[in-house]
């Protein structure tokens, strides 16, 4: 969230991690306690990846009848952008006027996405060390006119690529047999149980559902 003197400025998503080309739903929340002149409030989702290493190298100087051979360390630095989309919430060719706001929205993620990744790789040894991320962001801000600073709020976004676990697979049957018996050697028959989950994936505030059957020579129970 973000403040200043008098208002606010937040940004709310239905959940907190989405999978590639699924469609996110929020809303922006503006609370204003001092009117500002201003022309709109904006809406902007971002990504990108971004690579850094160092690395080793020689250069040879002659001179004098000598060689001299040093050794030099570099830097690289490279960075791409996956998404980048602007739309505006609302154009305010005026000003707000005191009270609360709120603006939803929805936006359909690209279905080539990469998936949200971070790793860092940390050595004494100059030249050795890199890092690489993929980062995704969403962000709202309230555009103002009178000279002074954008009230902006930024969230992180964490999106998921491609994986095994989100093909459409039928869940996996679980099933055990044992012998029951009474006095630890009188055999009374055996039982079996069978146990799966309704669903293959779960997905961020759902439930998970197990569905199991236990069969033995005079019941069958099912729930």
């Amino acid at each position: 969230m973000a403040e200043n003197v008098a208002n606010e400025l937040c940004i709310r998503t239905y959940k907190g991690e989405y999978f590639q080309g699924e469609t996110i739903y929020g809303a922006v929340y503006l609370r204003v306690r001092k009117q500002v002149p201003s022309k709109g409030l904006k809406l902007k989702i971002r990504g990108y990846e971004k690579a850094e290493f160092e690395y080793n190298y020689m250069t040879t100087e002659h001179g004098d009848n000598r060689e001299d051979v040093r050794m030099h360390h570099g830097k690289r630095c490279a960075k791409k952008e996956l998404l980048q989309v602007e739309f505006r919430l609302i154009e305010y060719p005026g000003e707000f006027h005191i009270g609360c706001y709120s603006y939803p929205f929805k936006y359909t993620l690209p279905s080539n996405l990469p998936g949200v990744f971070f790793h860092k790789h940390a050595d004494q040894k100059p030249g050795s060390n890199w890092e690489a991320c993929v980062k995704y962001f969403i962000k709202a801000e309230l555009e103002i006119t009178d000279g002074s600073n954008s009230l902006v709020c930024e969230e992180p976004l964490v999106i998921y690529g491609h994986s095994a676990a989100t093909e459409e697979k039928p869940p996996e049957m679980y099933r055990s047999t044992d012998s029951v018996k009474t006095f630890c050697c009188i055999p009374r028959g055996d039982v079996s149980i069978k146990a799966r989950y309704v669903e293959t994936l779960s997905l961020p505030a759902a439930c998970w559902v197990l569905k199991w059957s236990v069969h033995y020579p005079t019941i069958l129970v099912y729930l």
